[in-house]
């Protein structure tokens, strides 16, 4: 089977769409019979299977669509919410004549900055909305979710205000939270289905990797944990989530890391001794290979 390239959301604009865009992060639009509309845009073209390295959400309010995640059907109606995690192969196959909703696309560095870590890993895990992306909303949830969306929307042609990074970050939060509010409502959701063993292996590797991530950097250290092979472990990840673990690792390592960078009372040293690396070089040589420039750099552009 051929292997699908991730697509980034800067790809899709380029290429598909222009957004009323929040720096290429952070889009949302219209999703009609003729495709998706993301306001001052052309259109984007879900017709074809593609790996998107963003979340997304579909809210349908009218009509029908059907979906495909990674080959597994999913018929879409009115108050159908479709919650996609980040390397789903993705493929919409059918929408009615009269289809409306709502689309949200959010790419990782977007999440990174709104650090939805805070959620508890232990209510909503990566492995449970991978097995149960599609949720039955009640009316009044539907409106309650148009609505933030439509909030969140306005607060993208906001470019004016002082604090736009900020609102939007907040905002974002607020309508996650929201969903993960109605979510855990859920009797039959929360009952989580069987999972497989190597999905279990995703699940808690990830939960180890939150509360560790500052400490430990080796592969072997979470493999010890969950009991098998580093080797093993990192099959596994790529088999499931198009990641390895050293690759989730170093992920979670730079996301704290330009956060601290962030701060004007933290400096480049003691960044570099919080995510304990052996000294302040290492640490350097590691952000610039994965991020281009060297820390001090990063912090200069900041401020």
């Amino acid at each position: 089977m051929r292997k699908l390239s991730v697509v980034e959301i800067s790809d899709l604009a380029r290429n598909t769409i222009t957004f009323r865009n929040y720096k290429n992060k952070l889009g949302i639009g219209d999703l009609g019979s003729g495709g998706i509309s993301l306001d001052d845009m052309q259109h984007v073209d879900l017709t074809s299977p593609m790996r998107l390295n963003a979340l997304l959400l579909i809210l349908i309010t009218e009509g029908h669509a059907n979906v495909s995640l990674d080959n597994v059907p999913y018929e879409l109606s009115a108050h159908s919410f479709l919650f996609i995690m980040p390397s789903h192969i993705t493929q919409i196959t059918y929408t009615s004549p009269d289809l409306r909703g709502k689309l949200l696309l959010a790419d990782l560095a977007f999440l990174e900055e709104c650090k939805p870590e805070t959620i508890n890993p232990s209510l909503v895990n990566y492995m449970r909305l991978r097995k149960n992306p599609h949720i039955r909303l009640e009316e009044a949830e539907v409106g309650f979710l148009d609505n933030h969306i439509e909030m969140l929307k306005k607060k993208l042609s906001e470019k004016e205000h002082f604090f736009q990074q900020e609102i939007i970050h907040i905002t974002f939060m607020a309508l996650l939270l929201e969903m993960v509010n109605i979510v855990l409502k859920r009797k039959d959701y929360i009952v989580e289905k069987r999972m497989t063993r190597k999905e279990e292996i995703v699940n808690k590797f990830l939960q180890q990797l939150l509360r560790n991530y500052q400490e430990e950097h080796a592969i072997g250290f979470y493999a010890d944990l969950l009991c098998i092979t580093p080797q093993y472990l990192s099959s596994v990840l790529k088999e499931l989530t198009d990641k390895t673990a050293s690759e989730w690792i170093d992920e979670a390592i730079l996301s704290e890391a330009r956060v601290l960078l962030k701060s004007p009372k933290m400096t480049v040293q003691e960044v570099s001794i919080q995510l304990n690396f052996a000294d302040q070089s290492t640490f350097g040589k590691f952000f610039k290979k994965h991020v281009g420039m060297s820390p001090s750099q990063y912090k200069k552009e900041v401020f």
